[in-house]
C-alpha cells in the first residue's frame, strides 16, 4: 500500500470513529504514524480530504455495482438472500468502517452522495427485473433500499448484535414479492 492509499485509509478510520468534526490533517497524520504535515502534503485542504472520501465511496460503489450486475439471482427469494448477505458484508469488521463513513457523508453532503444513490437504485431495478420482479420495480427498489439502509443504521447505532440475515431476507422477500 502506497502512502496516498495509507492516508486515505486513515482518513476513513478517523471519520468512522470521530465523525467529520474529528477529521483534521494532524489526526490523520497521527493515525497513519506519519510526521506532522505529511497528510497536508498530499491533501492540502480539508476539501481535498472530503474528496478523497467521496472517491473511495465511489470506487466501492463501482465494485459493488459490477458484482450486482453479475448477480444471477433468478427469483425474488434468491435476490432476498443476496441482499441479506450484502448486509452482513457491509457490517463485517472490514465493511463496517466504510459503512459508517457512507452514512456520515450521506448526512453531511447529500448533494455529493445523491448520484451514488441514484446509480444504486438503477442497478437494483435491473437486478430485480432479472430476478422476476416485474411490477412497480422503481417503487419496490426504493423500498428495498430504504429497508436495507434501515437495517444498516439500526445495527450501527442501536443494536450491536449481528444482523439476523434470515429475518432480513424475509423482510426483503416481502418487499420484492408484494
Amino acid at each position: 500500500m502506497g502512502r496516498r492509499e495509507q492516508i486515505v485509509e486513515c482518513i476513513l478510520l478517523v471519520v468512522a470513529e470521530s465523525g467529520l468534526k474529528g477529521l483534521t490533517h494532524r489526526e490523520v497524520d497521527k493515525r497513519a504514524g506519519l510526521a506532522e504535515g505529511s497528510t497536508g502534503n498530499l491533501f492540502p485542504r480539508r476539501d481535498d480530504l472530503i474528496r478523497a472520501i467521496l472517491r473511495r465511496l465511489e470506487a466501492r460503489d463501482v465494485a459493488s455495482f459490477a458484482e450486482a450486475h453479475g448477480s444471477r439471482a433468478s427469483s425474488p427469494d434468491e435476490l432476498a438472500a443476496l441482499l441479506a448477505h450484502g448486509l452482513e458484508q457491509m457490517l463485517s469488521p472490514e465493511g463496517e468502517t466504510l459503512t459508517r463513513v457512507r452514512f456520515t457523508m450521506m448526512l453531511a453532503y447529500p448533494q455529493a452522495t445523491e448520484p451514488f444513490h441514484t446509480r444504486l437504485l438503477r442497478t437494483l431495478e435491473k437486478v430485480m427485473a432479472r430476478a422476476g420482479v416485474d411490477d412497480d420495480v422503481e417503487e419496490r427498489a426504493r423500498a428495498v433500499s430504504s429497508c436495507f439502509d434501515g437495517f444498516l443504521f439500526h445495527a450501527l447505532s442501536v443494536d450491536p448484535r449481528p444482523v439476523d440475515a434470515q429475518a432480513a431476507a424475509r423482510a426483503f422477500r416481502v418487499l420484492l414479492s408484494g
